[in-house]
């Protein structure tokens, strides 16, 4: 009798054995669908992963290739092909390359990817653009020169040496328009500046040395490249 009181009153709960099997059935199936989308979405990022590589193994070639044109077309196809990618090269290209033509064509790349392209490349193709003006303008005030002078004192090591760099650096980023200065590393400036102050003139020196370094980096290069061509 009692055992057969609990059998009629556990319909109360609103649940039967039936009821209890169908869901966690509906919870397996869940299951088993979450476990197969996690394959699929992780299988297609590394199928995704891979095809990038080969694209962009297929294309350094032509990148670095001593043909403008092939360096022109390397840039059309990364840009249809991988967005990012074009990002990173054109930004190289477009203050590197000897050649006009392609620092153009870069700059081209770098305008459109800057406009419509998804956030990583757009990001990347600002950054871009941003040195491509930045080493327009030192090329066009000729201060190049100024730093590579900088480049030169602070190899040699002494306190003279040092302030020699430092009165370098200091005369380019005067020379330099404001815009150029708020895209040149500003916490990098400040700690520059706040060092000068205390009289720490070999942090000041390496911090400057730290803004424009990769600029005179690009300039040389590029004009290496320019004088094995003109052979």
């Amino acid at each position: 009798m009692w055992y057969a009181y609990h059998r009629t009153a556990m319909p109360d709960t609103g649940f039967t054995a039936e009821h209890v099997w169908q869901v966690a059935q509906l919870f397996a199936k869940l299951a088993i669908a979450a476990v197969g989308l996690y394959f699929t979405v992780s299988y297609n990022r590394v199928n995704s992963d891979l095809q990038r590589v080969q694209v962009q193994t297929s294309l350094i070639p032509l990148l670095t290739s001593a043909d403008g044109n092939q360096r022109q077309l390397a840039l059309a196809l990364a840009r249809r092909m991988d967005e990012r990618f074009a990002a990173q090269g054109a930004s190289l290209l477009v203050v590197r390359d000897p050649s006009p033509e392609v620092r153009q064509s870069a700059d081209a790349v770098l305008n459109s990817l800057a406009q419509g392209a998804p956030s990583s490349a757009r990001e990347t193709a600002r950054e871009g653009l941003s040195r491509a003006r930045i080493m327009e303008e030192l090329r066009r005030r000729h201060l190049i020169e100024k730093l590579q002078e900088a480049s030169g004192y602070l190899g040699a090591q002494s306190v003279e040496a040092t302030r020699s760099a430092i009165s370098r650096y200091l005369s380019v980023w005067k020379d330099l328009s404001e815009s150029a200065r708020q895209n040149l590393e500003p916490p990098v400036v400040q700690k520059a500046e706040s060092a000068l102050k205390n009289g720490d003139l070999e942090t000041a020196a390496r911090c400057y040395q730290v803004v424009f370094e990769p600029f005179i980096t690009v300039s040389s290069m590029a004009d290496e490249t320019t004088r094995q061509q003109r052979k």
